[in-house]
């Protein structure tokens, strides 16, 4: 739970950026703000979901060389960047606090409080408001009826039947400012802005700790208020006695304004509001505006390209319950390569981590046979002879891999060196080569088996036909770009051919064979 929060707080803060860099672009093209920031919201709690969840039919163009796959539904977080993946960033720093059962009941309860929570503060503010609205009086103010309130307002009151309210003393003040100040309600009535910051809100409240989904709900309210004086000025009213309608409101700025749509903002944002009003487009503004909106699609589509730590779930199998003691047993480090996987026990269950990914826990399905439900992924504990285990066999992508068991010095030696590399991002000697190398030759449908690990050099054999025909329409290499370290420890490579590029995914090990090696089109 922890893990998947920190991920939407990285989604939520790009698409704030990106919203925020087309807000920019916006308004030197003068053009409106608050549906930037309506999309951003929106997308900010959507996306996640959508990513974690929504499968389509994606057809293997290049498979990947560790395991054979058909043409199937994956998840669209399955095509997202795996190196970019906030679970890996949360190892380094919390360790098994990210899956504990008890961590996620206690932030699912929080999370259910904060959120009724505020929902009834917004209900409460609500009933407030009309309780006040039957103490207002009903006059005209530059010709338009509206409600007299001795301090709220000027403003736009309800949702259903959305009304004017505007303070005594602007009820009482000059005709001039009257009509400035009602031109601008009257443009947030015409706009819907009252009912569309109230949906804002509600979005908001299913997800109260996104604390930079508040930030966003801020920008809305000021994108609001700028629209808001665009409409006005385009209506022909004077700018000068605009502006000075807007600073006499601020200085009376009502301390009860809660969740309408108002003509009062903080004196910062009000200062920005008026400079925005009286500048002048200046020199190379269309390049300034393509390059803040270019800036913004890169920051969206950042943010799709986060991997949630999330995965589907495991079908078709049963958990069994057995004691929380006769799991001891199970409980120690096992080597998969130059990777560790770290198996513990929290109560009557098991926790297993690999190496640079998420911890996540097995569940006992018959005697020493444990699965995930994150991934599809199965493990068989081995005993030796004196009932003491020696090894753990993965069942994974069709194919058994043994993990022998190691100790703790071991695994804490092959751990520091994995996050030693991940932290530096520096290149290993012979995985460029190895890369050209294996694709080279299979490409020619000559690999040399003798340089892959059993496993690779078995998946190499299954898939070779296909790997053959997807290679060898790419044409001569001209170029390698090393983009550096995935969270594993595997170096990442784009390969520019004369007809397409491929993206490589390769490590090897202690022998300097090809212990890992995963191949897609490229970008």
């Amino acid at each position: 739970m922890l893990a998947w929060m920190l991920y939407v707080w990285v989604v939520t803060i790009l698409l704030g950026a990106a919203a925020y860099a087309a807000e920019r672009s916006a308004e030197i093209r003068r053009a409106s703000t608050r549906w930037l920031w309506v999309v951003a919201i929106v997308a900010s709690l959507a996306l996640p979901s959508i990513i974690s969840t929504v499968s389509i039919q994606a057809p293997q163009l290049t498979p990947a060389i560790d395991h054979a796959t058909p043409p199937r539904l994956v998840t669209l977080r399955q095509m997202t960047s795996s190196v970019l993946a906030p679970s890996a960033w949360l190892i380094a720093t919390t360790g098994r606090a990210t899956a504990s059962p008890a961590l996620d009941v206690v932030l699912e309860r929080a999370w259910a409080a904060a959120s009724a929570m505020l929902a009834l503060g917004v209900m409460l503010t609500g009933a407030q408001l009309n309780r006040r609205k039957r103490q207002w009086k009903t006059g005209v103010v530059a010709g338009r009826q509206v409600y007299v309130s001795e301090d709220l307002g000027p403003a736009v009151v309800g949702l259903l039947n959305p009304r004017v309210v505007v303070p005594r003393w602007v009820a009482d003040g000059p005709a001039e400012r009257q009509e400035m100040v009602m031109a601008h309600e009257e443009s947030h009535l015409d706009a819907g802005d009252a009912r569309l910051l109230a949906i804002a809100i509600l979005l908001i409240i299913t997800m109260p700790w996104n604390l930079p989904l508040w930030w966003q709900l801020r920008r809305l309210r000021f994108a609001v208020e700028v629209d808001c004086d665009a409409r006005v000025l385009k209506g022909g009213r004077d700018l000068a006695g605009y502006g000075e309608a807007l600073i006499a409101v601020g200085e009376r700025q009502s301390g009860h304004m809660a969740v309408v749509a108002a003509m009062s903002e903080s004196k910062s944002f009000l200062e920005q509001r008026l400079r925005r009003m009286v500048s002048r487009r200046g020199q190379f503004t269309w390049a300034s505006a393509s390059a803040l909106a270019a800036l913004g699609v890169v920051f969206a589509a950042s943010a799709a390209e986060i991997s949630p730590p999330n995965a589907e779930p495991a079908v078709g199998r049963h958990e069994i319950a057995i004691p929380g003691s006769a799991l001891d047993g199970d409980v120690g480090f096992y080597r998969l390569g130059q990777l560790v996987l770290t198996v513990t026990r929290e109560g009557d269950h098991l926790v297993a981590q690999l190496t640079g990914q998420s911890p996540g826990r097995i569940f006992p399905e018959g005697g020493a046979t444990f699965f995930a439900k994150e991934v599809d992924a199965q493990f068989a504990f081995q005993a030796g002879a004196s009932g003491r285990i020696t090894a753990v066999t993965l069942h994974q992508n069709g194919r058994d891999t043994l993990l022998p068991r190691i100790d703790a010095d071991q695994a804490r030696a092959l751990t520091d060196q994995i996050l030693s590399k991940v932290r530096s991002q520096a290149q290993s000697p012979g995985t460029q080569a190895a890369a050209l190398r294996l694709e080279a030759s299979e490409a020619a449908g000559a690999p040399d088996y003798g340089l892959m690990t059993p496993g690779v050099a078995a998946a190499v054999r299954a898939q070779l036909p296909t790997m053959q025909k997807a290679l060898a329409g790419l044409g001569p290499v001209q170029s390698v770009q090393f983009l550096g370290v995935d969270q594993v420890g595997n170096d990442v490579y784009n390969i520019r051919h004369a007809n397409g590029i491929t993206h490589w995914t390769i490590g090897l090990d202690s022998a300097g064979k090809v212990a890992t090696a995963w191949v897609r089109p490229g970008p």
